[in-house]
């Protein structure tokens, strides 16, 4: 069978309804970013609580207490400090809520893990659930992302770069990879730096990186006040909040074990996949879930 194909040439929208929302000029990042804080985010946070009594979904009292605490603290000191949250208590929301209730114009976040740095990106760009439980108002913009996947290959690549946004995510490890003088850059377009899920980063990678920032206002969320090398995790702990004390609270339940019997390795992730998924949506049949982010 012999088939034809005519070469296109590139093509454009000459009329669609899209049009009219795109602006008509280059944007100006530095004016829309300075838009979104003073203007889009002033007033635009609430403290609602949760009260599982009354239906009133909000945030939960531990986020609640370590945000308060996070402002606290910064009236003080802008000594490195350490919010300790088990996993799954709601540390992404409660950096979320720190970066439109102060607000942070310009947040650099260090996490361990590539995996962690795309899920953290999409928290960002997106302000988790805040607006869905009505704690951020759905008037309030969004911040500017970025997503650094890379080592910058300059000072120049680092500035075209930060300016146009509000939050930078990154790793640990291209963090590190830099040279001082790329970092100490970085410091200087970020004057607050949020390190999510500390514990994993070692403290020989870390200190590397600390004195670069150590003028900036610094935040490490954790779940445990040691590093994997057995190591304090460093900073003023502002906020301690017990596994025990999640345990009373209710946040954590006992544990419903589902054996999966799978021979062939092969197919073993897929088998307990679907029974993932099978018992997923049989706890939404019975139960009223939201979607709490680590």
């Amino acid at each position: 069978m012999h088939s034809s194909f005519r070469e296109q040439k590139p093509s454009k929208w000459i009329k669609h309804p899209k049009l009219r929302d795109m602006p008509s000029s280059p944007i100006d990042y530095k004016v829309r970013i300075m838009q979104i804080l003073p203007e889009s985010w002033r007033g635009a946070f609430k403290y609602i609580q949760e009260d599982q009594t009354k239906s009133i979904v909000g945030l939960r009292s531990p986020q609640i207490a370590a945000i308060h605490a996070i402002h606290a603290h910064w009236t003080l000191s802008n000594r490195p400090a350490t919010i300790v949250m088990p996993t799954g208590t709601g540390k992404t929301e409660t950096m979320l809520s720190v970066l439109v209730s102060s607000p942070c114009q310009k947040l650099l976040v260090i996490v361990p893990t590539d995996v962690l740095r795309s899920q953290i990106y999409a928290k960002f760009l997106t302000l988790g659930i805040l607006k869905d439980i009505g704690v951020v108002s759905n008037e309030a913009s969004y911040p500017i992302t970025g997503l650094l996947r890379h080592k910058p290959k300059g000072l120049e690549e680092i500035d075209a770069f930060f300016e146009k946004c509000n939050v930078i995510v990154t790793t640990m490890n291209i963090a590190g990879q830099c040279s001082a003088e790329a970092r100490e850059r970085m410091a200087e377009r970020c004057p607050v730096l949020f390190i999510d899920e500390a514990h994993h980063i070692a403290a020989e990678t870390w200190s590397e990186c600390k004195e670069n920032f150590e003028a900036k206002k610094i935040l490490q969320f954790t779940a445990t006040p040691y590093r994997n090398d057995d190591k304090p995790v460093g900073g003023d702990i502002i906020y301690n909040y017990l596994l025990r004390k999640a345990q009373e609270d209710g946040y954590f339940t006992t544990i419903n074990f589902k054996p999966v019997v799978e021979f062939d390795y092969l197919k073993s992730d897929q088998v307990i996949a679907e029974m993932a998924v099978k018992q997923h949506i049989e706890d939404r049949k019975n139960f009223d879930h939201i979607s709490w982010p680590v």
